[in-house]
């Protein structure tokens, strides 16, 4: 079954896909920082964490649709790449 994609449904892809680039972003600067961060800023960290998963995984789902345009497809991998290198800092 080939499942339309919608203008919107690019639309909600390209926005999980900029949240996870720069929810990315920022857990790199957090994690370089980790050691000299306070305390409560580290459970705030902990505690938004799971909306980053959230987004790789809403991300997964559209892909294995088959959703992805070959520019997302693309930018995909790469934050993939990205995250994968960096599993046991997190």
């Amino acid at each position: 079954m080939v499942t339309q994609v919608t203008p919107e449904i690019r639309e909600a892809i390209d926005g999980y896909l900029d949240g996870l680039a720069r929810k990315w972003d920022e857990a790199l600067d957090i994690i370089a920082q980790w050691d000299e961060l306070d305390p409560l800023d580290q459970d705030v960290f902990d505690a938004e964490w799971p909306l980053t998963i959230d987004y790789l995984n809403r991300l997964r789902d559209y892909r294995q649709q088959g959703m992805f345009s070959t520019i997302q497809e693309r930018w995909f991998q790469k934050l993939q790449r990205d995250m994968y290198g960096h599993e046991p800092d997190l």
